[in-house]
């Protein structure tokens, strides 16, 4: 109707798996559980939704076991690319994180702009072929609350992949503090700069990048 504007909201469902919490006690088995619940919640109400597993779910053979026996066709598995110790160990590359922790929410060791490029493509191969190897394809979307433009456009280039969600803007939260990249909705990002939109289509990664949480306007 001439003069009447129409409103769409769009909301992607998307939990990330990790396999523990160092910090909390009982917490492999308390995470599993909330997995399990959020994976029947999503189904008893139709939502499409995505899982994301970090390294060390997504070699945990319960999860595999989840997945495998109780996602539906409204479930999308992705990866969670957090650095975990048991990522390293299997590339052979030294955990830089506490001794008895495998794993931290700190850029070192927890992030991929704290490796070196050739070490970026090796975590990187490991994971996308470990899930491959469990899940039979490459996975489509892999988030992480850091992830550099390199690794992006290596996941792009070598993987195909469709979608990358990162960390919206926060100040002083975590162990890090993003401020400056493009609000709320999803662009396609420079390959200078994964926080920025690409200006030029010679300059422009050819994948949608989401914020993760992203605020409301």
């Amino acid at each position: 109707m001439k003069g009447c504007l129409t409103k769409m909201k769009i909301v992607n469902i998307m939990n990330f798996v990790r396999d523990y919490d160092p910090r909390y006690e009982g917490s492999a088995e308390r995470m599993f559980a909330l997995t399990e619940k959020e994976l029947e919640l999503v189904q008893k109400h139709g939502f499409d939704n995505t899982f994301l597993l970090q390294y060390d779910a997504l070699i945990n053979p319960k999860y595999q076991t989840l997945f495998k026996t109780k996602a539906n066709d409204t479930t999308e598995l992705g990866l969670w690319y957090e650095i975990v110790r048991p990522l390293t160990d299997a590339v052979g590359i030294k955990w830089r994180g506490r001794e008895d922790w495998s794993w931290d929410w700190h850029i070192v060791p927890g992030f991929s702009m704290a490796y070196t490029k050739n070490e970026r493509k090796i975590l990187i191969d490991e994971a996308m072929n470990r899930f491959k190897g469990i899940y039979g394809y490459y996975p489509k979307t892999v988030g992480s609350w850091l992830i550099d433009t390199y690794t992006a456009e290596y996941l792009v280039n070598e993987y195909n992949v469709s979608a990358i969600a990162i960390c919206r803007d926060q100040v002083a939260t975590d162990a890090y503090t993003l401020v400056g990249g493009h609000f709320n909705t999803p662009y396609f990002p420079s390959k200078k700069n994964i926080f920025t939109p690409a200006s030029t289509k010679e300059n422009t990664l050819n994948v949608p990048v989401f914020r993760l949480l992203g605020s409301d306007p």
